[in-house]
């Protein structure tokens, strides 16, 4: 509002069709004269304040803002569309609103169907606590939100098999390490049509007492509705939680009648690179944060990955263990084994950067498996 007169922005956001609104405008004086001017260059034409009140027809087409100035006067800009003459439009075009609405609903039912049904279903009540070597696991609701929360004298974790198979929080001495999204995610990253950070549900498989601390295992077997071109292949995720740490060993199959080629990585965003003092140590060489897409390679350059995206920094560093180091937190220690480590990607831009292990390319003939491991210390 400004004095007298009135802004109204009506936003339609479906993408099948046109709508047809009922405006109210309160708070107007009920006897006085209003203009209700369109940016399409039309007008609605002359109101009360009283009718404007009661409601007026407005249209707005799909995908499309409607502004309407709403002004004191009766002073009409371009052709005026009666009320009469919209309500006869609403009339002829109805039909057809509703046969797209109609085609929606289904297709949102058919689509909530088949999400279900690739879905995995877990009972997280039938989840029996355990304890080993000082470390425990129990089944935990977080603001509505089922997980398994794993821990040691130190830290507690809190592992989300229903959104990849990923640790969603991490809190060391008090102190949360995952910045979003979580650590040891499964990740594509090249060839370009496969790229892919998994991040839908997995199948809670055993849970057991294992090497001085506690092993889960989680399964997917990955669908066209995480990506075609790796419909077939079956993750399996073993995560064993120890006092000072974890280890995660991702054993990828291919259950495709065709062979696999693909760059495999694990997805992390840590706390540790959330601001620009964080940084990476790789022995005696320091990486900080630049806002640029960077790899650390280990290294000779591998083609598949170093063009599969934009990449503005290659950094030869030494292959081992790197630690991630910001003052106030934890030093985070990780090494990288399985298939051969390529190096570590730094996704880096906003507010954060991600820490990336990527692994040299593979190539799955069908029933072969690889697998690649990751282990976070503190």
């Amino acid at each position: 509002r400004k004095g007298k007169e009135m802004a109204v922005a009506v936003g339609n956001f479906w993408q099948k069709g046109e709508v047809f609104v009922k405006l109210s405008v309160q708070d107007l004086d009920k006897k006085g004269k209003y203009t209700v001017n369109s940016s399409e260059n039309y007008s609605l034409g002359v109101f009360s304040g009283a009718q404007l009140e009661k409601g007026i027809t407005v249209h707005v087409g799909a995908l499309r803002w409607n502004f309407l100035a709403i002004c004191p006067g009766a002073q009409t800009k371009g052709k005026v569309i009666t009320q009469s003459a919209m309500s006869d439009l609403m009339k002829k075009r109805l039909s057809k609103i509703r046969k797209a609405a109609a085609w929606e609903e289904k297709y949102w039912q058919q689509t909530q169907s088949e999400e279900a049904a690739d879905t995995p279903v877990n009972d997280f009540k039938a989840v029996y606590e355990l304890n080993n070597s000082g470390v425990s696991l129990k089944a935990v609701k977080v603001s509505g939100k089922d997980y398994l929360q794993l821990g040691g004298k130190e830290y507690t974790a809190l592992l989300d098999p229903t959104s990849g198979g990923r640790i969603a929080s991490l809190k060391v001495k008090g102190k949360e390490l995952v910045h979003s999204l979580g650590f040891g995610a499964d990740g594509f990253w090249a060839p370009a049509k496969i790229a892919l950070n998994v991040d839908r549900g997995f199948k809670i498989t055993e849970m057991t007492k294992e090497d001085n601390g506690i092993r889960v295992e989680l399964t997917r077997t990955l669908s066209n509705r995480d990506r075609s071109t790796m419909a077939g292949v079956c993750i399996v995720k073993n995560f064993i939680f120890k006092a000072k740490g974890f280890t995660v060993k991702s054993t990828l199959t291919n259950n495709r009648p065709a062979a696999v080629t693909f760059a495999y990585r694990f997805h992390n965003l840590p706390n540790h690179l959330s601001t620009v003092q964080g940084r990476v140590h790789f022995g005696s060489k320091s990486l900080s944060r630049s806002q640029a897409l960077k790899i650390a390679r280990f290294g000779k350059a591998v083609e598949l990955i170093d063009k599969a995206y934009k990449v503005r920094e290659f950094l030869p560093v030494s292959a081992g263990e790197f630690v991630l180091r910001l003052s106030g937190l934890p030093d985070l220690k990780v090494t990288v084994g399985g298939v051969k480590p390529y190096g570590v990607i730094f996704w880096d831009g906003g507010t954060f950067s991600t820490m990336e292990p990527v692994f040299t390319p593979v190539t799955l003939i069908p029933g072969a498996k690889a697998e690649f491991i990751m282990s976070m210390a503190w």
